[in-house]
Order: structure tokens, then C-alpha cells, then sequence
């Protein structure tokens, strides 16, 4: 090949192989084209030019004098080789890379969809050139006669330098024109006279001007595809810092991408955009549409935010209930455009999301969670997870009052949203609150103690919707009962305990069934009143305390008659264990065998009579084992030898209930009777 920029000078021994043409020398032209080729001029044009000025009516007589033997005239700046392209040069005497610049060859990019063509140095799609008709305009050819290839470029229904609406059409046969015949760039190939000479000059039909509010958005997406690379640098030059870096075709693309996807109507499935298979689909790509792509460009956030503001305000044409398709429509799928470069993808992703922030409170909040952008609402799922629990309670504790729910009105299913605070608020009290016989073990108090200290303000029990993501019915905040544990140890003794001591649950133990006073012994612990000691110990019943002092408070903190309690007032099962000197399992046990209680199936209720009955009927065998000092294990044993058989076998045998008569005799009123409730 010849070194761009000089005529092929070596192919004058080129023997031809088209038929009919074999083994003929291969010639140039008698006339080089008059003048030169011009920038911007396309390669048909050129080849057009060549053809009128030496006398043949057809571009493809051009084409096979070039040894071109295959495909239609308007095929070739698609198809021809490079070896094809030097030949023509050759024939048509000029340069050979005036005519390689003008090849528009396919090819792929391996991340991107569509076939894409080199136009003059800026990489487009090969859709957007218009292949079979020649597209001119009136005013331009005044100006010089020659073929523009910019409007070749279909998404382009005008001449950028012009403004001038564009011919494809004889104004007076009303055929196409088209690539074929020529008898001039500015004649009507079609209107011929009977000596064929052409008829129409189309320079003088004049089209409508394009006007636009924004002529500098649309200059701007016309020179970035301008043969012209001065015009091209000066387009990109213009283009918003946050697309900096980005190509000239791919600009393009974006823009036109953009473009579809704004004026994909509604009906269409929610996945696509408006198809642009070819030149044909390029009407709706109006000066007006190209001119806010190009503004856009320009001022990409605040561009992109007009074009989401615009399909929001179609937004009842679409029949979603909520999210991004409800709001900004198919404009959403630009971001996922496989015919955009990935950097251009995530750019116009940022972009949205930057614009839902920015209307997070302007629109509606009902949105996914990933473009709602409003800290203080929090979708089922968030909810969940800062509650801990499934977000299938989320409803429900809804429908029992406990979170206020936002939902959609008049829809089944639809996006639910939470008051962040609201639900920070229960998970605060719900992680910090404890079920009562947990708390109970963990403290070392029984449940009775912690109920009187909730009482009495010492320590606070759990309140509100928290308590129904809860098994239990009563709950204690932890934090509370934690501050009362510190309270009671660090008033704790150090050393050892001192002779004359014992731990608190043995001290209770040998008195007599009924209530404590733990209100009482808790400020005497708390307030340092009642010395206590062990080290390292955390249960509050195990602390070690002096048993005289101990006996004196619970002894002090009785019940007088004066202020004896209702007989008749009904008791919980929890109330009744400590007032029989049993654990509460044991009161369900012992109604179900009918030894505590009055009334029959599920409607058996205890009234502190009930319980006095009781203590006055029967023994436990802790108590039994107490009273005569020995291991309860030898209980069974001992009562076996002096003939005496339990009252009631408990729980498969395992607890024991005897009569009081029978294993204290001679006792009708012993002292642990005795004693008020």
C-alpha cells in the first residue's frame, strides 16, 4: 500500500479479476475530483463527485473500475478492504487515506452490545447511519456542493451547520434519494429531461429551520460526533466534570440512551426501552429531545434529576404500586444498558441515586430500600433486624397497636414502613428487659421480691409494646436489677463470714412458710443495716448475713391483724408457692390432685384461706425434714417404719405431700401453722 497522505502510485501493473474486466490493466480516472476531497465529506459523496466529473451517470461504474466487484453502491464504506479501498484511491487519484478515513467497517467491543462503526474517528453505533438514501441539505449545498457524511447520522433529522431540516426526498417526484445514479450532489438523480439532463435542483427547495430553546445542548451533541476533531474536543471540553474522561461516541451513546429510555412509553414491558433498530426509529429524537440530552451532558445531576422529575410526573401511567419503575418509569433501565460502557453504567446509576436522594422528602417514602434515603423510616425486614425477632411479627405486633405501620392505602400487598425511633425505642426496653423468673435465678431473689422492689421503686419493671415481642407476661428492665446487685456488693464484708452467720436462703428456709419481708431486707442489704458477706458471690440468697438479725428483720416485717390481708382475695399460683414454703411447680401439682384450692376443672381458684387450709391439713417434705432435723432423703424411710403413707405422690411419685395430724401428732396448732400470711 501506498504511505497515507500520496496517490497510489503502484498499481499500474494491477490486473484486474472482475468478470469481464480479467487481465485488464487497472486505470485511474481521466479527472481527479474538482476540488479535492473536503473534511467532512463522505466517501459516496466523494465518489459521486468523481462520477459526474468524468461524465458516467452511475457511482458503480467508479466502483468496478476499481476492481469493486460485490455488494450495492451504498455498501461500500462498510465493506471494502483496504487493499479494495487503495484501488479506488488509485482510480480516483487522491490520497489513499482520503478514502481509508472514510471506511465505516464493523466491529465489537467484548463488554458492550451492537456493532459499532469508526465515523471519522469517533466510535458510534452502526445503527445510526443512514445506509440507503442520500440525506442533503438545500442551504449547505449553496454553500458548497459536495455530501455531508454527518447526515448520513439518522438520530440527526437536521444539518448542524445549517440548522436546515434535511431532504431525503425529491421535493418534486417525491422519490428517494438514493446512491446509485448521480447527476450531481445538488440534482435530483430521478428528474431527468429527454437529453438526461437532471431537472430539480434541490438547492433550490429550501427547508424549514430548526429552532430550539437550548441551541448550545443541541451544538453540543452535534460536535461530538463532527468529522471535525477540533469541534469534537471543544464538545467534550463542555461536558460535566463528573463525565470527564469519557470518549466522544460514548457521550453520544449515553445521550441517545438517555433519550430512549425517556420516551419508552409506559405500556411497555418494565425491562425495556424504546427500540432503535435502525435509522426508521429515530423519529422520536427530535432537535428539542437531543437538545436536553445535550443540556444534560452538560449539567449531568441537575439534568438527570429534570429528566426523572419529568417521568414522575407520568407516573400514574404505570400501574406499579411503588418503587423505582413507579417513579422514574423505564428511565431507570438506562443504568443497566449493555450498549453503554461500564463506567458510563455506574455514572448514570450514581446519578439516580443521587436523585432520589435528593427528593427522598419530596416523593412519596414508599420506596425500596435502597433509594428511600430516609433515615427516620425503616422498611418490615430493618424493623426486624433491630428488633430481633422474624419479620413475620413485624404485622402483627402492628395489628396489635404496638408499632405504628405506614402502608399504601386500598393495596393488599404493598411496602410497609416503620418510625426508626418508635422501633429503636422497643428494642431498647426489649434488650433490656428480662422475663421475671429468669431475672429471679439470675439475682438470686424470688419473683415475689422483685414484684415488692418494683413496687417500691428499687427496681422497674419492663412496660409497653416491647413486652408482646416477649413469651412471658412480667418482665424486669435488667439494668435496674443490675444497679441493685452492684448496690447490695458493694456494701458487701470482706474476709470471711464471721462465726454466728449463715446464707440468707438457709436463714429463710427455718422459719416458718409465708411471706418475706424483701423489701425490708433488700434496704437493710442495700443500705449496709444488714452486714453480708461472700466473696465472689452474685445470687443475693446465698450472701452469708448474721441469722439473729436476719430473723429480727423478717420477724419485725409481719403482718400485724390489723393489717391482715383479705382471706378472700383470689391468689396467683406465684403468689401461693412462698406462702406454702414450696416452689411454684408444686402449686399446680397440688391442685390438680385437689389438695389446695376450691372449685372444680379449669375454674379452681386459691384464696388465702385456701392456703391456710392447707399449711394446716399438710406438710411438705422439706418441712417434715426440718422439723425433725434430718436429709429429707430419709423421710420417705422414717414415716415407712411408723406406718404412715403420704397424702398425695406428686409429679410421678417424685414429691411428697403427708398429713400434718399424722407426722406431727400432738401438734394441733404447731408454731409454722401459726403464723399470719
Amino acid at each position: 500500500m501506498s504511505a497515507p497522505g500520496v496517490a497510489a502510485s503502484d498499481l499500474s501493473g494491477y490486473r484486474m479479476k472482475a468478470p469481464g474486466r480479467r487481465g485488464d490493466r487497472l486505470r485511474p480516472l481521466m479527472f481527479r475530483p474538482d476540488p479535492a476531497p473536503i473534511p467532512g465529506e463522505s466517501l459516496l459523496g466523494l465518489v459521486a463527485r468523481a462520477t459526474t466529473r468524468n461524465g458516467y451517470p452511475s457511482l458503480l461504474k467508479v466502483i468496478r473500475l476499481a476492481d469493486i466487484g460485490r455488494g450495492q453502491t451504498n455498501s461500500i464504506p462498510a465493506q471494502v478492504t483496504d487493499e479494495e479501498a487503495e484501488r479506488l484511491a488509485y482510480v480516483m487519484k487522491v490520497p489513499t487515506d482520503e478514502v481509508v478515513s472514510r471506511l465505516h467497517r464493523t466491529f465489537t467491543f467484548p463488554d458492550r452490545e451492537g456493532e459499532f462503526i469508526n465515523f471519522f474517528g469517533v466510535m458510534i453505533q452502526a445503527r445510526y447511519r443512514e445506509k440507503r438514501y442520500r440525506r442533503i441539505s438545500p442551504l449547505a449545498l449553496r454553500r458548497s456542493p459536495h455530501h455531508r457524511a454527518i447526515h448520513d447520522l439518522a438520530p440527526f433529522s437536521f444539518c448542524p451547520e445549517t440548522m436546515e431540516t434535511l431532504l431525503d426526498r425529491c421535493p418534486i417526484c417525491r422519490r428517494h434519494l438514493q446512491w446509485g445514479t448521480t447527476r450531481g450532489i445538488a440534482f435530483c438523480e430521478s428528474c431527468r429531461d429527454e437529453d438526461d439532463e437532471p431537472l430539480v435542483d434541490l438547492r433550490d427547495h429550501p427547508q424549514p429551520l430548526v429552532e430550539v430553546d437550548d441551541e448550545a445542548g443541541l451544538r453540543l451533541l452535534t460536535d461530538l460526533v463532527d468529522p471535525d476533531p477540533a469541534r469534537r474536543a471543544k464538545a467534550v471540553g463542555n461536558v460535566d466534570p463528573a463525565l470527564a474522561g469519557t470518549t466522544p461516541g460514548d457521550l453520544f451513546e449515553l445521550a441517545i440512551m438517555l433519550a430512549r429510555a425517556a420516551m419508552t412509553p409506559s405500556r411497555m414491558i418494565e425491562t425495556q426501552v424504546r427500540s432503535l433498530r435502525g435509522p426508521d426509529d429515530c423519529a422520536f429524537l427530535t432537535p428539542h429531545m437531543l437538545s436536553v440530552m445535550g443540556r444534560t451532558l452538560m449539567e449531568w445531576q441537575v439534568g438527570i434529576g429534570r429528566l426523572c422529575d419529568q417521568a414522575r410526573e407520568r407516573a400514574d401511567e404505570r400501574p406499579r404500586l411503588f418503587g423505582a419503575f413507579k417513579e422514574i418509569g423505564h428511565l431507570r433501565n438506562a443504568a443497566w444498558s449493555l450498549s453503554l460502557t461500564p463506567a458510563l453504567r455506574e455514572a448514570v446509576r450514581m446519578a439516580f441515586a443521587e436523585d432520589m436522594r435528593r427528593t427522598a422528602f419530596e416523593q412519596s417514602p414508599f420506596r425500596k430500600r435502597v433509594h428511600r434515603h430516609r433515615e427516620e423510616l425503616v422498611d418490615t425486614m430493618e424493623a426486624a433486624a433491630i428488633l430481633g425477632v422474624k419479620h413475620a411479627h413485624m404485622p402483627k405486633l402492628a395489628a396489635r397497636g404496638a408499632l405504628k405501620a405506614l402502608a399504601m392505602e386500598g393495596a393488599d400487598r404493598t411496602l410497609t414502613l416503620y418510625d426508626r425511633a418508635e422501633v429503636e425505642a422497643i428494642a431498647q426496653v426489649k434488650r433490656d428487659m428480662t422475663e421475671a423468673t429468669k431475672a429471679a435465678r439470675a439475682v438470686g431473689l424470688p419473683v415475689e421480691a422483685l414484684e415488692a422492689l418494683a413496687d417500691a421503686g428499687m427496681v422497674a419493671r419492663a412496660e409497653g409494646p416491647a413486652l408482646l415481642l416477649g413469651m412471658g407476661s412480667l418482665y424486669f428492665r435488667q439494668s435496674t436489677l443490675d444497679a441493685l446487685v452492684a448496690s447490695i456488693l458493694d456494701r458487701m464484708s470482706p474476709g470471711r463470714p464471721v462465726v454466728g452467720t449463715r446464707r440468707i436462703c438457709s436463714v429463710l428456709n427455718r422459719l416458718p412458710p409465708g411471706d418475706k419481708p424483701w423489701l425490708g431486707i433488700v434496704r437493710a442489704l442495700a443500705s449496709g443495716e444488714l452486714a453480708a458477706w461472700g466473696e465472689g458471690e452474685r445470687l443475693v440468697e446465698r450472701l452469708f448475713v448474721d441469722e439473729a438479725r436476719l430473723t429480727g428483720i423478717v420477724l419485725a416485717g409481719a403482718p400485724t391483724d390489723a393489717a391482715a390481708p383479705d382471706e378472700e382475695a383470689r391468689l396467683s399460683y406465684r403468689e401461693v408457692a412462698p406462702l406454702i414454703g414450696m416452689p411454684a411447680p408444686n402449686v399446680t401439682w397440688l391442685v390438680a390432685a385437689g389438695l389446695l384450692g376450691s372449685g372444680t376443672g379449669g375454674d379452681r381458684r386459691i384464696t388465702r384461706r385456701d392456703v391456710r387450709a392447707f399449711n394446716e391439713s399438710y406438710a411438705s417434705t422439706a418441712e417434715v425434714a426440718r422439723t425433725l432435723g434430718v436429709h429429707p432423703s430419709f423421710v420417705k424411710r422414717l414415716m415407712a417404719e411408723k406406718g404412715i403413707e403420704p397424702a398425695a405422690a406428686l409429679h410421678k411419685g417424685n414429691r411428697l405431700v403427708w398429713r400434718r395430724a399424722e407426722v406431727f401428732p400432738g401438734q394441733s396448732n404447731p408454731s409454722r401453722v401459726g403464723r399470719p400470711f
